[in-house]
């Protein structure tokens, strides 16, 4: 379920402007079935990209090609569920003008979308890295 909350962003030059930050709910169940999908779907690029190598050096790829399965669905999997799992509100996208080049645009969360501010966001039309805090710390 997504809704909007008052925030406000904060560029470079410490001009702030205030925005919409649209953020989605996720259900237990949503966010378990994200988790897992969003670790399924990192292990199987991981995979995809390493496969090719066992074309160079089989043999050898039988020793340290199952050392490197090992570890991606022992270890990182689980990881990646879990973490995106735990992740309960997810920041979509912000809404507002960008305090350094003056667009009205969607800005974007930057590496990680949990929602807890501060965050980072990018405007896509200047490039330029903003955070992003609740109004309450704002003010």
């Amino acid at each position: 379920m997504e809704h909007s909350e008052r925030a406000c962003v904060r560029g470079n030059s410490d001009r702030v402007e205030s925005v919409e930050a649209v953020v989605r709910r996720w259900t237990a169940a949503q966010a378990f079935g994200r988790g897992g999908k969003i670790g399924l779907r990192t292990l199987g690029i991981a995979a995809l990209l390493v496969l090719p190598l066992a074309m160079i050096e089989p043999f050898f790829f039988l020793v340290w090609g199952s050392v490197v399965f090992g570890i991606l669905f022992l270890i990182v999997g689980p990881y990646l569920h879990l973490k995106y799992w735990g992740e309960r509100a997810s920041l979509v996208g912000v809404k507002g003008r960008c305090p350094e080049c003056g667009e009205a645009d969607q800005l974007q969360p930057f590496v990680r979308t949990e929602w807890s501010p501060p965050m980072t966001v990018l405007c896509s039309a200047c490039g330029q890295s903003l955070t992003l805090e609740s109004e309450e710390v704002a003010a």
